[in-house]
């Protein structure tokens, strides 16, 4: 018995009595549900569908296409008297020597320098 142990003062008595109160409030505030876990579920849910479209449009973003893209490949340069020449490779497919102007497949060789071509799509 806490009357045995404790002195009668009414301060200890009337503190142990708060602690009991709050100790009550705690534990019926804090006892679990099964509809408090619900909300969080469907929060978790939604989190994880708008990162996944954040991802998704990030890497949309970033560049990366579905598109059937050309590979070049510039075997070599030249320069001549009658003009300046490349060698060019498009997807597998040579081309040889082709005067800076010329058309080459689907793209137009614009600037020939050493070891450098600029070629242009048209």
């Amino acid at each position: 018995d806490r009357d045995t142990i404790l002195p009668k003062n009414p301060a200890y008595i009337n503190i142990l009595n708060n602690l009991e109160k709050q100790y009550r409030c705690c534990y019926i505030l804090s006892s679990p549900k099964t509809a408090t876990n619900e909300p969080m579920r469907l929060i978790l849910l939604f989190l994880v569908f708008v990162s996944s479209l954040l991802l998704a449009s990030t890497t949309a973003s970033a560049g990366i296409s579905t598109k059937k893209h050309d590979i070049l490949k510039l075997i070599g340069t030249t320069e001549a008297s009658n003009g300046k020449f490349a060698w060019v490779e498009i997807n597998g497919e040579d081309y040889g020597w082709t005067r800076e102007g010329r058309n080459v497949g689907k793209y137009k060789i614009v600037k020939v320098e050493m070891g450098k071509v600029i070629v242009d799509s048209y």
